[in-house]
């Protein structure tokens, strides 16, 4: 197994693990998970919303043929998380450990993408060197 695909898989599990158990103490009605939701006014459809496409992340980051896709979600839903406790959750008090785990799943999506991708079309593009008067690159 190659070095990045080692890495990328470790990346994968840490997300993957922290989405899940995110996710769980969306649907379980955590109070901390109920309470975040209301301050942010999307509880509970916005919790259940928000905790279902954390499960469908984790498993897609644990299917190899889906790992980019899996990680393009992770980093939208944890980009979404970062804004919000940018603009109305802060990172103090309750919510260091939140937070931290909003920043590490991202820097961890962020990295798969960039490890993975070759492995979606959408991404592939993203990453292609670009030169004037080729517009297949």
């Amino acid at each position: 197994m190659k070095a990045r695909h080692l890495i990328s898989w470790i990346l994968q599990l840490t997300a993957a693990a922290i989405l899940v158990m995110a996710a769980l103490g969306k649907f379980t009605g955590q109070p901390d998970s109920v309470a975040l939701f209301q301050q942010l006014d999307f509880d509970p459809g916005g919790r259940l919303i928000i905790g279902g496409l954390e499960l469908v992340a984790a498993l897609l980051l644990l299917i190899p043929q889906s790992i980019a896709w899996g990680a393009i979600l992770g980093w939208g839903l944890m980009s979404g998380a970062l804004i919000a406790h940018l603009t109305r959750l802060g990172f103090s008090g309750d919510m260091i450990p939140l937070g931290l785990m909003a920043i590490s799943v991202w820097v961890a999506c962020t990295a798969i993408i960039f490890l993975r991708r070759n492995q979606s079309r959408l991404v592939r593009t993203m990453f292609a060197r670009r030169h004037p008067g080729n517009r297949d690159a």
